[in-house]
């Protein structure tokens, strides 16, 4: 094995544990004692488990101690982002970046997804920019962009424009199929005729999503998932929750 973790707990069942890896995939899970791979860590009796998803933040809009946020509200949070965006250079959120995603490794996060204005101030200017990071680090966390379309799309014309730019071959914003939407994307409001298309978009639901394209790969199609067993992950979290709730009471018994 090229790595092994040696006295481990697992994180299920709360279990001593033994894991072998190699190529970059785990290809052994025991109680048994296994051979030292290459290199091998004893754990301790520390917990292992798999690493943590964040999934929703900013990269270019973080660590920025030079702009205090003095009442702490996410109000104020947007507007000190808002005055800023058309001042943010590349080198500057590269800066932020590693600072952000070095804690973020060190808490045991891997896998980010990055919510990235797209709007009439900051045009593509900090999309390209986190596609630059995520580059740079691609080997060590998965990061998965969003073009967000700050302020709205019915609104701002061109931000639909720069949303589309951002789906664009070479770009990195993800892309979903929505079917006609039925009677649950029929609007309940009364609305203005310069306002359809507000109440149309904010109509829709999860369940009118039929296809989901992720980094030029379709992951969904016809609402059907491709690249995971739909069954076997439900069975997984009922096993998951009977676990837990079998835990929670053991510790209310005691």
């Amino acid at each position: 094995m090229d790595l092994t973790i040696h006295n481990a707990l697992h994180d299920r069942t709360l279990k001593p544990v033994n894991i072998g890896i190699n190529d970059g995939k785990i290809k052994q899970v025991t109680a048994d004692v296994i051979s030292p791979g290459d290199t091998s860590i004893d754990a301790g009796g520390a917990m292992i488990s798999p690493a943590f998803i964040e999934p929703h933040f900013h990269l270019e809009n973080s660590v920025m101690p030079e702009y205090p946020n003095h009442s702490g509200t996410l109000g104020e949070a947007i507007k000190i982002a808002e005055g800023i965006k058309d001042k943010l250079t590349p080198e500057d959120i590269m800066r932020r970046s590693n600072i952000a995603l070095r804690e973020a490794l060190l808490n045991g996060v891997l896998w980010m997804r990055d919510h990235t204005d797209v709007d009439e101030v900051a045009k593509l200017s900090l999309l390209e920019a986190v596609v630059a990071v995520r580059d740079r680090y691609q080997d060590v966390i998965d990061i998965q962009i969003v073009a967000f379309p700050q302020f709205g799309l019915a609104d701002n014309p061109e931000s639909v424009d720069l949303v589309w730019q951002a789906m664009e071959e070479g770009k990195i914003a993800d892309v979903i199929i929505l079917d006609d939407g039925g009677l649950s994307a029929a609007p309940i409001r009364d609305f203005e005729e310069d306002n359809i298309v507000k109440r149309l978009v904010s109509s829709y639901q999860s369940a009118s999503v039929q296809t989901s394209i992720i980094d030029g790969k379709m992951v969904m199609e016809d609402r059907q998932l491709l690249t995971m067993d739909e069954s076997e992950i439900l069975s997984d979290g009922r096993t998951a929750l009977a676990d837990l709730w079998a835990r929670k009471r053991a510790a209310e018994t005691n």
